[in-house]
Order: structure tokens, then C-alpha cells, then sequence
């Protein structure tokens, strides 16, 4: 089953004949996850132009004439009824309800954002947490945004991907989340859809968000940053992703890793963003020392140093997590939310 294609296929509208050619073998699996929208579609493709026609009512009589668009073309025009014509929608929350009740939870209800859907599958039974399980139903590109959105509800358990990485894995894991890819949680045959994550949901420790939103796991402040940075320009932009979370804020900046030591010991943050390589003292030692005398120090490492063993330096002298500048407009902000939670987890 080719789940990322089926995903990105949800909330999208086509006639069901389209529908089949995505489904393929699985149609029977999914059909029932197709709502008519009452409506007809605006578009369909045609295999002889290789092209879309244009659908359009019929000028005499009933149904729809397809209308090729393409420049010099010799394709025919396509008559449909109104059946033919009918626009079906790949439903998110039908979707969520169908994989919900192979897993054996309850329904949940779909959780809109911008067009990009969250859908919430229910309470998973195993789990005395009353954890929920979530499927991410949207581009690749905004699931950070999505970890982000999870972080906010309340009793976030599990989180179900079109297919899980090691970043995605390690943003999940400092989520509190579990992540699992579609294909290990199912199984699609002549049968319907059978859930297949029992053992390894019972085999993961998930922790705990049933609490409430993010904001109750701060103790009610805002998290207190150091950026420790030798480049001003990177300060700024990390400044500028940091002031779009209203429960962080930035006591302070330090360009090398002895003036980071000297702000940490002043100014008491909670957490830190630390660069690899920088005068003076480098961000290995500079997260080593802090980490010794402030154990609880939250430090993120953020760095273009992309040398072999940085990450390992990094994390074995304290490190969170590690980000490459690169990937900090997307990453940064929910995996400092995320190492929050899962340090305020571990105290609780």
C-alpha cells in the first residue's frame, strides 16, 4: 500500500472513477471514506490528451461535457452524466475514523489547520494514560508545525506518519510523542484494514501530556533562552523564530562559549541554543562545563558545522538535541518545546 500517495490524496475531490485509479486493489478498502460533496468537479483527466478537460454543463439536455483546453488538440470532447460527474472528496475525518476503528479506538474528530489536517483517531486501549493517537495528513514540509500543534493537545500520545526518519523519530521522541509509519500500523487486504501496532504500542514508553496544553507543563512562565552564537546575523534570525512562541523568552546573546558560561551563571536560563564552533571556547566545552553546573540547563546545539562526529561531540558533552542551521526555521522552535515537555515530564 502506498500510504504517502493516499495521504496526499486526502481532502482532495475527483469523480469516482479517478478514485478507483488511486485506490487501485485497495478501492473497496477506502470507498466508503468518499463523501459526494453534492456538487460536480471542475476537472478531470483525460489518458488520450494526457491533459485535464475542462467539465462544464451540458448546454442542451442534462449532464456535463468534458472540454479539452489543450492548444492544437484533436481529443474529443467527453460527455458524463451527472453521475459520472460527481465530485467526491477523500474524507479526513472519514479516514480517521476508518483507521481509528482498525486499531480498535473510538472516533475522533478532525482538527483543521490552513487546509492541512490533524485527525485524531480516538483513545488508544492500551494505554492506562488515555493517550490519544493522531494521523498527520499533510505535506511532509509542515509536519514540525504539526509536532508543534500536538505539543497543544492535551493527552497527545501517538502520532502516525507517512513515513518516520531519524530527525522526524528524534522530534517525536523529544515531544513526549510516539511516531510510526502507516505501514507498520496496518495492513490492507480483500478483508478491509487491520491494525498491526499492538506490540510495539505496548513496547513504547509514551510519555505523558494528558495534563493539559504545553503552557501547564511551564509552570506557568515563560521559559527563559540564552542564544550563544559568534555570528550576529544567526542571533537575529534565531531571535526572530524564538519571538513567535509567546512561552519563551530571551534573557540574553553571547558570541563565544566563555561569555555563554559567564551569562549562565548571571542570568539562570532554562534553556540554551549552542553553536559548535566559535572563538575562545567551543560549543563542546562551553555545553560540558554548563551542564556540570547547571545540570538542569536545557542546551540545544545549532550549528553549519557538519564535520564528522559534531553531533556526537555535542551530545555526549550534554546536548538535548543538535539542529543544523539550515533546518532551524522549521525544527527549532518545536524541538525546544518539545525538550520542555519531556524534561518537565520526567520531573513529574
Amino acid at each position: 500500500m502506498d500510504w504517502k500517495r493516499l495521504v496526499a490524496e486526502v481532502e482532495r475531490t475527483k469523480r469516482k472513477a479517478s478514485w478507483k485509479i488511486v485506490f487501485g486493489e485497495a478501492y473497496s478498502a477506502f470507498a466508503d471514506c468518499l463523501l459526494n460533496t453534492g456538487d460536480h468537479v471542475s476537472f478531470t483527466w483525460c489518458d488520450s490528451c494526457k491533459c485535464s478537460h475542462q467539465v462544464l454543463p451540458a448546454s442542451e439536455g442534462e449532464g456535463f461535457i468534458a472540454v479539452c483546453r489543450c492548444a492544437n488538440s484533436k481529443c474529443d470532447d467527453i460527455r458524463l452524466s451527472a453521475d459520472e460527474a460527481a465530485a467526491w472528496e477523500f474524507s479526513a475525518k472519514s479516514l480517521g475514523q476508518k483507521l481509528g476503528a482498525a486499531l480498535g479506538l473510538g472516533a475522533g474528530a478532525d482538527v483543521q489547520d490552513e487546509g492541512f489536517g490533524l485527525v485524531d483517531l480516538g483513545v488508544c486501549p492500551r494505554h492506562p494514560e488515555r493517550l490519544h493517537v493522531w494521523l498527520v495528513a499533510c505535506p511532509v514540509v509542515v509536519w514540525p508545525d504539526r509536532f508543534l500543534q500536538l505539543l497543544r493537545c492535551a493527552g497527545s500520545g501517538c502520532v502516525l506518519m507517512t513515513c518516520v526518519d531519524a530527525r522526524l523519530e528524534s522530534m517525536a521522541r523529544a515531544s513526549g510523542l510516539t511516531a510510526m509509519a502507516l505501514g507498520e500500523c496496518f495492513e490492507v487486504g480483500p478483508d478491509g484494514i487491520k491494525g498491526m501496532c499492538g506490540e510495539r504500542c505496548r513496547e513504547t514508553e509514551i510519555r505523558r501530556h494528558e495534563d493539559g496544553p504545553l503552557e501547564a507543563h511551564l509552570d506557568g512562565r515563560k521559559q527563559r533562552l540564552l542564544i550563544v552564537d559568534d555570528s550576529s546575523l544567526m542571533v537575529r534570525i534565531i531571535s526572530a523564530l524564538i519571538s513567535t512562541e509567546p512561552s519563551l523568552e530571551i534573557v540574553g546573546d553571547a558570541s563565544n562559549g566563555l561569555d555563554a558560561l559567564g551569562k549562565v551563571q548571571e542570568l539562570k536560563p532554562d534553556l540554551v541554543t549552542m553553536d559548535f564552533r566559535m572563538p575562545v571556547m567551543d560549543g563542546v566545552e562551553a555545553t560540558r562545563r554548563i551542564k556540570a553546573e547547571f545540570p538542569g540547563t536545557i542546551v540545544i546545539g545549532v550549528t553549519s558545522d557538519d564535520s564528522d562526529g559534531v553531533r556526537e561531540k555535542m551530545v555526549n558533552a550534554g546536548a538535548t538535541e543538535f539542529l543544523d542551521k539550515i533546518d532551524a526555521a522549521d525544527h527549532l522552535v518545536p524541538t525546544i518545546l518539545g525538550a520542555i515537555a519531556s524534561r518537565n515530564a520526567k520531573r513529574s
